[in-house]
């Protein structure tokens, strides 16, 4: 169904939400892109362009449809700090003077829309957002008129109209319905305090899910209004950002940032935001056939199989990859087994929590057909898998499984699915080694009583060393709860032979006697159960160690600890033939240690609150909070609402690697270029992300001069032979995930390796938008780091998927000079969309933890990173989680951690900072605050 088909035909549906989202976007543009968006991507027509400052927008008109559309304000800080209660008399009711005073100015333009659409006999649509919601519900007040197809649709509307009589609510007048789409915890949908809602209120981001529902009086359903109390005290807060945020330089940049990260809510206004939550809701309409063709050649240069052997193995829509052997040789030790075949030992259905579960469905692979692990965003729950699929887990809209080729494909050209992600590899531990050590810094815990009993440390990291002394409570017991080993296919029981509660049948689950059993000599020590790589041990002393020998306590001494290990490859030269990559083995992990900790089980005695550590990422991916792996993350806590949970995640290490370029494209060429440098891989992997309002066109030049074909949104796809190396881009117009454009490029060997020497990348802008926020390349990085920019950018190089929404982001700090900075690897946020990453930093130059696989079971070693400043943030929250536990107080959730962590951060100004946030760790003052009731 064509953009205007599905305007004036049929039920509202989500898909007509997302096309009036979409003109409610394209409403804040300049009237040139306004026109060109229309013209292109729409097939309708500018009629009249509106620039009257708070009631800007635009008329448009197609075949059988004409549209009114308004922006909201560009400044949504002003606009809220200058909000007047001043009600104003109109015909139909009341109103905020300043809502009507906006509309008295576009009055004209708006009466002769409708008349157009009157006298056309054609449908009329009326939207907007935030400011130009106001305005649309007001303009379909004055417009109505009978017999004539209208219908309202709003997007973050606050409160505007109060109806003078019951005859008067527009919303049962109109033909087609008054729909309020309101996205997450959106604050201005809760001001002005002295109006109500009315119209049928479709709440969206919620666990990738929606609901519709009709207001009544109380408005079910909608969140409660500000009292006036609160909306003061929200303008006083937002006063103080904006005297702090002018006196530096980006101050409007600076205090939008920093308003968002501050007040729960802010974030979920904006309107691109609004867009890509609904377009997680709408089967994709921009995929061609060759969508799936392509995913399927990133893994054409070998896939994992279920056999056992030798197979190579490459990239799986950025998978890393050389040679693998049926024994696992990586940063967790030689010789490691992981099963002859690899498989799911055996199907069923328990559900893990509310909305997760475990099942097998489809034909039984054989033991030689390739299994390729996935997630998947659903747009119906109910989705069943045809062909040979193995689900792993559910969580709501989230699904991850492993299928083979065809069923992958099936899955591609599935109206229920909504997107299809290959698990990638990346994953690498974020440590820094710019520097050795002499004496090393003790982890920053204050003198406090408390030590985190009544919580659990969760960690996704290389393992744990079960023999340290770290890890054992004052009795000698050890205080890890449970070991998931995602690799061991072979030694002991699955999670859900454990316990049903875990549906998950691979990898072994070693229980806390499994760990007594081994620390009395009374069952053998595998290897891998000593971390021989030691980045997890040290992660999990800092969080939740305690003092041992010349070891001091790590911040929550006395909480348990649960540690999964991902079933992953590390690096490019140390493979795991049955890898499940970051994405599936990350999103399984959250979800064990998420019913580990929620659920009634056989290894907990009872439900306790949880702060989990992940000090793995990733450098490829679009950084915005939007992507089917930053949204799956994000869906483990409700977004952040789920009390008793927290998922804190490093900043990364990559701002010195060189990993990303940001480029300001204009009408003509700009280059992106890049070093090779001389070392064997399979592949090199790049995104490209930029605005989905831009047209540009994309060539490739290597070391030697040759060049592919160009790309473009009229050839999207091109695969060629380019001096011995075979070079592949697509160019994938409005992703699923976000809505904007991505250039998907990989290079890989032929007649001869991947060539050495400097690359360019010819960006060559067609239309650009102006609003473009530029384009944002990069490279996913390998152990080698054979790829650097050389017009490298240090902004926005977070890892993924600390870019996601309601993870808590850490960045690195060295607190021993006398003004603490960030150290020099520390990624540097923001999100590409600007949010305010990382939130805070803590210190992570030179920690000394606990070391593993040593003969002295006390062993402590000094590292730096953002891997050794995210567990003092793990530790903290799990301090102030046990201490409400211990107090019976309601538990709070993320974004109100979130809240006191930024609130009493130590060297804060209130605006945030790229590189330490908004702040550096004062966990008593952050324990304080956590106190008191929200």
């Amino acid at each position: 169904m064509s953009f205007e088909e599905d305007l004036v035909s049929g039920a509202w549906s989500m898909r007509r939400a997302l096309n009036l989202a979409t003109l409610a976007e394209v409403a804040y543009a300049p009237e040139g892109d306004i026109d060109f968006t229309l013209t292109q991507d729409m097939g309708l027509e500018l009629v009249h362009y509106m620039p009257d400052g708070a009631s800007q927008g635009f008329v448009a008109e197609g075949e059988k449809v004409v549209i009114l559309a308004f922006c909201g304000t560009n400044q949504l800080t002003d606009w809220l700090v200058n909000l007047r209660f001043v009600s104003a008399n109109t015909p139909w009711g009341k109103t905020h003077r300043g809502f009507k005073n906006a509309y008295k100015a576009v009055a004209d333009h708006a009466q002769a829309a409708a008349a157009r659409a009157r006298d056309t006999g054609k449908v009329f649509w009326i939207t907007g957002h935030s400011l130009g919601g106001a305005l649309a519900h007001i303009a379909a007040h004055d417009l109505f008129a009978e017999g004539v197809p209208m219908g309202l649709c709003t997007f973050g509307q606050p409160r505007a109209v109060r109806a003078s009589s019951d005859d008067l609510v527009i919303g049962p007048r109109l033909p087609l319905g008054y729909h309020r789409v309101v996205n997450g915890r959106d604050i201005v949908t809760r001001v002005p305090p002295t109006l109500p809602h009315t119209g049928t209120l479709v709440s969206i981001g919620r666990r990738g899910g929606w609901f519709g529902q009709e207001s009544d009086g109380a408005e079910d359903g909608d969140m409660p209004a500000l009292t006036k109390a609160e909306f003061a005290d929200l303008q006083e807060r937002l006063r103080a950002i904006e005297t702090r945020a002018a006196r530096g330089a980006q101050a409007a940049e600076s205090v939008d940032r920093s308003v968002e990260g501050l007040i729960p809510g802010i974030k979920d206004h904006r309107m691109p935001t609004y867009v890509a939550e609904l377009r997680a809701l709408v089967p994709d309409t921009e995929s061609d056939e060759s969508d799936s063709g392509f995913l399927m050649t990133f893994t054409s240069a070998g896939r994992t199989t279920r056999g056992g052997g030798r197979r190579d193995t490459g990239i799986a829509g950025g998978v890393f990859g050389t040679t693998s052997t049926s024994t696992h040789e990586s940063l967790f030790g030689a010789d490691r087994p992981v099963g002859a075949s690899g498989r799911v030992r055996s199907s069923g259905s328990e559900s893990l929590g509310a909305d997760s579960q475990g099942d097998h469905t489809g034909s039984e692979p054989t033991d030689d057909e390739e299994m390729i692990p996935v997630v998947l965003r659903l747009i119906d729950t109910s989705w069943a898998p045809s062909g040979e699929v193995e689900i792993l887990s559910r969580n709501g809209a989230f699904v991850t499984a492993r299928a083979t080729p065809d069923a992958l494909a099936a899955m591609e050209r599935d109206r229920k699915v909504k997107s299809v992600e290959i698990s990638r590899q990346g994953g690498f531990v974020e440590l820094s080694d710019s520097m050795p050590f002499v004496k090393g810094q003790p982890v920053d815990r204050p003198d406090i009583a408390e030590d985190g009993a009544n919580a659990i440390v969760g960690v996704i990291d290389t393992g744990i060393d079960v023999l340290h002394h770290a890890f054992v409570d004052a009795n000698g017991a050890t205080r890890i709860t449970a070991i998931w080993d995602q690799y061991d296919n072979d030694t002991g029981p699955t999670p859900r032979e454990v316990d049903p509660n875990f549906p998950y049948d691979f990898g072994t689950l070693y229980t806390a006697k499994d760990i007594e059993d081994m620390r009395a000599g009374r069952r053998d020590v595998p290897d891998w159960m000593r971390d021989p790589a030691g980045h997890g041990t040290h992660v999990a002393g800092i969080a939740a160690g305690r003092a041992t020998g010349d070891l001091p306590d790590g911040m929550a001494p006395g909480a348990s600890i649960a540690v999964v290990i991902p079933s992953m490859n590390f690096s490019e030269d140390r493979q795991d033939p049955n890898s499940l990559g970051y994405s599936v083995s990350h999103i399984n992990a959250l979800q064990f240690l998420r019913a580990l900790a929620v659920t009634e089980n056989t290894l907990s005695e009872k439900p306790a609150p949880i702060a989990i550590n992940v000090s793995l990422g990733m450098n490829a991916g679009a950084h915005d909070g939007k992507t089917l792996l930053e949204a799956a993350f994000d869906s483990i806590t409700a977004l952040g609402g789920d009390p008793g949970i927290a998922i804190i995640k490093s900043a990364g290490n990559e701002r010195r690697h060189k990993g990303h370029c940001h480029v300001n494209v204009a009408l003509g060429r700009v280059d992106v270029d890049w070093t090779s440098r001389d070392i064997t891989r399979d592949i090199d992997y790049f995104e490209a992300w930029f605005n989905h309002m831009d047209r540009l066109e994309f060539v490739l030049r290597s070391p030697r001069g040759g060049e592919t074909r160009p790309v473009s949104h009229k050839r999207r796809n091109n695969r060629e032979v380019v001096d011995g190396n075979i070079i592949q881009m697509k160019l994938r117009p409005k992703h699923p995930d976000n809505g904007d454009n991505v250039l998907y490029l990989t290079i890989q060997p032929e007649a001869r390796p991947i060539l050495s020497g400097d690359w360019k990348l010819e960006v060559r802008g067609l239309h650009v938008s102006a609003q473009t926020t530029g384009l944002h390349i990069w490279v996913e990085r390998s152990g080698a780091r054979a790829v650097q920019f050389i017009n490298a950018s240090e902004d926005h190089t977070l890892s993924v998927p600390g870019t996601a929404e309601e993870i808590i982001t850490v960045g690195a700090t060295d607190l021993r000079a006398p003004f603490p900075g960030v150290i020099d690897a520390s990624s540097y946020g923001p999100t590409r969309r600007n949010a305010a990453k990382p939130e805070l930093s803590a210190p992570g130059l030179g920690i000394v933890s606990a070391a593993a696989n040593r003969d002295d079971r006390s062993a402590a070693r000094a590292d730096s990173g953002t891997s050794m400043a995210a567990p003092h943030v793990t530790g903290a929250v799990a301090l102030a989680l046990s201490r409400r536990e211990a107090l019976g107080l309601r538990q709070l959730n993320t974004q109100q951690l979130r809240s006191y962590l930024i609130e009493t951060v130590q060297y804060g100004s209130g605006v945030h900072n790229n590189g330490f946030g908004f702040g550096i760790l004062d966990v008593a003052a952050f324990l304080e605050s956590c106190d008191q009731e929200p």
